[in-house]
């Protein structure tokens, strides 16, 4: 059996960061749109809620791929993580609607500062030849606290609609305190034997200057088509197509034929969970074993079928062995591609080529739904997923020039 990879300290700490916050939020996320309807606020103004978090970190990830520059990935994680535990304790007792949404939107500053920081502080700490299996380790490790949040959060929600806000500020603290502490501590080294010193990053890397790159162009367009595929209509349509399956019944016999459609969205979210969470580890290694390109290619590929698979789903059994088979696909896609994003980046820190990958996701998510939504009312699920199935195909087609290894870095 191989032994599992040697992280660095300060990679250990991520780790244990990336668990406490997606811990957290796991336990909140459930009560969010229920605290914003309590307010007396209709379902559509009940959205602006996530609109806001998701729009402000939209607009504000250049200026934190700059900060992330200015200041440093550790500095700028800590203040990210102090920024979103702030704004969601005076979310817990926001005395109006406006207020609500107001500190959610300064939550999507702080989140968006966190989340480029993490990916920076990733890629420098973390030697080419194991970043497959950190990106790996690192999204295993968040994906693990959003499985236990929600469990948790059953847990907690006895305790009234503000309790996990409050939850989730102490989880974003813990892991302000060990970034800190870790912070602390590199500098300590550092002052003691100057050895220990992490050499300083070069200056930070465009977008137009990094889209000159095939493989940073692979990136994006994969990124985007990760947003609108995973993170957009597979979320925003799944439980409205699974209310379907379960409604118009199996065509054929079904061993979960009797599933009404609030079961089957949530086995089918857990299927899909639990094929990445599974994979994840294999994923990492063969980024760095085989390659980004051909783990990129496959894990595109598989995404494009089953998601196609899943909007024609006749029956509750292959929906839910389609959204397994699709969560294993996003596992071998996403170590690779981050792995290939740190090779373009090389040696550089930030800079607007760091959040832009980042911000195609966020868009693709935002667009997903919307986009999604008007295909399904015109023509129905089967089209509206296949549609959208296109776009991983499309980014699986630029990886077939995307250059490998040292070969990947911008040049200076």
């Amino acid at each position: 059996m191989p032994k599992p990879p040697a992280f660095s300290p300060q990679m250990r700490v991520l780790l244990a960061c990336s668990f406490s916050v997606a811990l957290g939020y796991g336990i909140l996320a459930p009560v969010l749109p229920v605290l914003a309807h309590s307010y007396g606020v209709d379902y559509a103004l009940t959205g602006l809620v996530v609109s806001a978090f998701s729009l402000a970190r939209l607009v504000f990830a250049t200026t934190a791929a700059k900060l992330v520059s200015a200041r440093g990935e550790a500095v700028i994680y800590t203040t990210g993580l102090l920024v979103v535990a702030a704004s969601t304790l005076g979310a817990a007792f926001a005395p109006s609607f406006p207020l609500l949404v107001l500190l959610r939107g300064l939550g999507g500053v702080g989140s968006i500062m966190f989340t480029i920081a993490a990916s920076g502080l990733l890629i420098r700490i973390t030697p080419p030849h194991l970043r497959g299996r950190a990106s790996a380790a690192f999204g295993g490790a968040f994906l693990a606290g959003n499985i236990a949040g929600p469990s948790l959060g059953g847990l907690v929600a006895g305790l009234g609609l503000r309790a996990p806000f409050i939850i989730y500020t102490c989880t974003l603290l813990i892991a302000a305190g060990l970034m800190a502490w870790s912070l602390r501590r590199e500098r300590r080294l550092a002052a003691a034997d100057p050895r220990e010193a992490k050499p300083a990053a070069a200056a930070g890397l465009a977008v137009r200057e990094a889209l000159g790159s095939p493989t940073y162009r692979a990136v994006m367009l994969s990124s985007l088509a990760n947003g609108l595929a995973v993170f957009g209509i597979r979320v925003a349509l799944l439980p409205l197509l699974a209310l379907a399956v379960a409604g118009h019944g199996s065509a054929g016999w079904d061993p979960l034929g009797g599933l009404t459609g609030t079961q089957l969205t949530g086995l089918a979210m857990t299927a899909f969970a639990l094929g990445t969470f599974v994979t994840l580890p294999v994923a990492g290694r063969l980024a760095d074993s085989w390659g980004r390109r051909r783990p990129a290619l496959l894990g595109l590929t598989g995404i494009a079928v089953t998601l196609a698979v899943i909007g024609w789903a006749p029956s509750a059994s292959l929906l839910i062995a389609a959204s397994l088979l699709g969560g294993v696909s996003e596992a071998i896609h996403n170590p690779a591609v981050q792995a290939a994003l740190a090779d373009t980046l090389g040696g550089r820190r930030g800079g607007s080529a760091l959040a832009a990958p980042q911000m195609a996701a966020d868009i693709g998510a935002i667009v997903g739904p919307v986009l999604g939504g008007f295909i399904a009312d015109q023509a129905g699920f089967g089209w509206a997923f296949s549609a959208v199935a296109v776009m991983p195909l499309l980014a699986a087609l630029l990886w077939l020039r995307a250059k490998e290894g040292p070969e990947a870095a911008v040049s200076r």
